[in-house]
């Protein structure tokens, strides 16, 4: 079934690069410790999801919908999975670690097998020391995914036997378990081990073994036996990889850092220099004619206990002082038992960071956010104007949208959310079907699934309003309601619009209005984060101002044609001069702009639904059952199956 061997690469972590360090810090997995000054890195972050996140105001929405029940959907699996909560992280991660990979799991929420969606998110890429993932591609094809093995950390709470085992030294860690899932196209399969797995290699032998129904040693202690789910998406994969930099498709994610490693060292480095001369010089060095011993413990005796720098030290000289209670650099105001011979002055730092170094940072600063796609907020100060600003934020506004779409598009979250619209309508499918096999087909266990295939979508939502309205059976799932692609947008502008935008704004409109452009596309540009849906719901109906321009360019161009009736045409006189001009088809033009206005809010599917269509396929669905299977069930053809409420009244 599956290839024995896959070309991937394991979990050993790479040792750790000042770049990694500093990443790691911005993402707060690692401690600050003081070898990381840039803020190139946090502040990338920050802008990616300042405008590609917008605080997590996405909507997500069906490109086909009805009623808004698709989009209520997405929106409860968005709250029960708090994804708004976790966009920040997932955008620094891409933004960090180069590659994300979204899971669906299916998880009982009843004892009547009901399922819900878990969506999670793991974390790789190709510069990433210890990703919580790696694909396996399969040896036939390189760019055909095997499956993808995740790995994550899980805690379990301490028992007798654990702490015992913790206090004799048997295992290090009893309170930690790592869950190792391996992903296909037909299963989920899990593994709880005791120990970290470094080596994939064997771990992957190890589960093509148990596919194929053989056994091999299991490389790592297992707690228990393998947990086996099936893929309810299936012939799918449950998953989508958003990568954010990467040459081929097979190939992992890059960071926005990694490529500019050098640079970014460098102007922490220079920054860490900088940092210690501001420390070093802060204070003024003192200089006496006193012997350098009598000074020192005079300073000890004023500041409690003291201590000295290596550097003075060395050179007889006491500096940086400080004590437990108050840990700062400190010389005291006053030196008592002052002789008169003896002098003492200051030598305060003048320069403590050159102009040239302090420039050279700035710049270099200024050169690394300009090559990731951001803005130096220091190096805009010479743009006054808000126009300006705007201007060059729009650098980040395109940089931050490509990340998003990745993350949120076709190809990432959109394409899970089409798949558990699809998976929902399946249930919904099944349980309609089998209704109407209850109701007229009894004792037939194939006629379920003969119903399923033969009905089409459209019956199927016919149907669906049928039950759920006219009969009032709440039904599981999701109808078919037509494509189930789905699209993002935000909801939320960084730069809200003052008040003249949005008077300028709708001057263009009205005068698009009159130059001829629809409504709906001119709706479009003046509100650009609704969509088609929205736009058509918050029309009253028409636009008043086109529907009397349209009336009164009919009723100008009717009276032009009867004027021009009455004139011979100059060319052929045989022919009046509306004739020959083709006054006529002005006026059918005006008359079409007209009823187009006036129609444009037409929904596209009726609540009612078609029962002539909804009898027909169902008889057709019946009748193939009798005349495949010879079945004696209840077929009503020479009547009506369902019917609505005001025929049966």
């Amino acid at each position: 079934m599956f290839a024995t061997t896959g070309v991937g690469l394991n979990f050993n972590q790479k040792p750790l690069t000042q770049l990694d360090k500093i990443i790691g810090q911005a993402l707060g997995e690692m401690d600050a410790d003081g070898t990381s000054k840039t803020t190139t890195v946090p502040m990338h972050m920050a802008q990616m999801r300042e405008w590609g996140v917008r605080g997590g105001n996405i909507q997500f929405k069906a490109i086909q919908d009805f009623n808004n029940i698709r989009k209520e959907y997405i929106q409860q699996l968005c709250t029960n999975n708090y994804l708004k909560q976790r966009m920040d992280s997932v955008m620094n991660h891409l933004v960090g670690k180069g590659e994300i990979l979204w899971v669906v799991y299916p998880t009982k929420v009843n004892k009547l097998n009901d399922t819900a969606y878990l969506i999670d998110y793991y974390v790789g890429g190709k510069n990433n020391p210890n990703p919580d993932y790696f694909i396996f591609y399969t040896q036939e094809d390189e760019f055909e995914i095997d499956c993808v093995v995740v790995k994550s950390e899980i805690d379990i709470p301490p028992t007798e036997s654990m702490t015992y085992m913790n206090l004799m030294g048997i295992n290090s860690n009893p309170f930690k378990r790592w869950k190792l899932t391996f992903i296909n196209k037909e299963k989920y399969i899990s593994f709880i081990l005791t120990q970290e797995p470094t080596d994939l290699r064997s771990t992957y032998l190890f589960y093509c073994a148990l596919l194929e129904g053989g056994y091999v040693n299991a490389p790592y202690n297992i707690v228990s036996t393998p947990k086996i789910i099936d893929n309810p998406f299936a012939p799918e994969f449950p998953f989508t990889i958003c990568k954010n930099i990467f040459e081929n498709l097979n190939t992992p994610g890059i960071d926005d850092f990694s490529p500019l490693s050098d640079l970014i060292e460098e102007h922490n480095s220079l920054l860490l220099g900088a940092s210690d001369n501001l420390t070093i010089f802060s204070n003024p060095t003192m200089i006496t004619s006193r012997d350098a011993d009598s000074v020192v413990d005079e300073l000890e005796r004023a500041n409690g206990q003291g201590f000295s720098n290596s550097w003075a030290v060395q050179n007889g000289f006491y500096g940086q002082i400080s004590n437990k209670n108050q840990p700062t650099y400190k010389m005291p105001k006053v030196i008592g038992n002052i002789k008169q011979d003896e002098r003492f002055g200051y030598v305060q730092q003048p320069d403590t960071i050159s102009g040239d170094q302090n420039l050279f940072i700035r710049q270099l600063r200024e050169l690394i956010h300009w090559t990731l796609g951001g803005v130096d907020p220091l190096g805009i100060s010479a743009s006054a104007t808000f126009g300006e600003y705007k201007t060059l934020f729009g650098r980040i506004e395109n940089t931050a949208m490509k990340k998003a779409d990745a993350l949120f598009g076709d190809k990432g979250l959109g394409y899970l959310f089409s798949m558990i619209i699809l998976d929902e309508e399946r249930k919904c499918k099944i349980a309609i079907a089998k209704f109407m096999v209850a109701q007229y087909m009894q004792g037939n266990p194939m006629a379920a699934q003969l119903v399923q295939q033969e009905l089409s979508d459209n019956t199927f939502r016919n149907l669906y309003f049928y039950l759920t309205e006219q009969l009032g059976i709440d039904l599981p799932g999701l109808p078919p309601l037509g494509q189930r692609d789905c699209s993002w947008r935000y909801t939320k502008d960084v730069f809200e619009r003052t008040t003249r935008d949005q008077l300028d704004a709708s001057i263009v409109y009205r005068n698009s209005r009159e130059d001829g452009i629809r409504q709906d596309i001119a709706l479009a540009q003046l509100y650009p984060n609704m969509s088609d849906d929205e736009i058509r719901g918050s029309m009253s109906g028409f636009s008043p101002r086109v529907v009397q321009n349209a009336i009164e360019g009919i009723g100008g161009a009717l009276q032009l044609y009867q004027q021009l009736s009455q004139l011979r045409s100059p060319e052929n006189p045989m022919l009046s001069w509306a004739q020959t001009l083709n006054i006529a088809a002005m006026v059918e033009q005006g008359v079409q702009t007209l009823q187009r206005e006036l129609q444009f809010d037409i929904p596209d599917f009726k609540e009612e639904p078609n029962y002539d269509e909804v009898n027909a396929a169902l008889t057709q669905a019946l009748a193939t059952l009798r005349n495949q299977n010879g079945s004696s069930a209840n077929l009503l053809l020479n009547a009506p199956i369902i019917r609505s409420a005001t025929a049966d009244g």
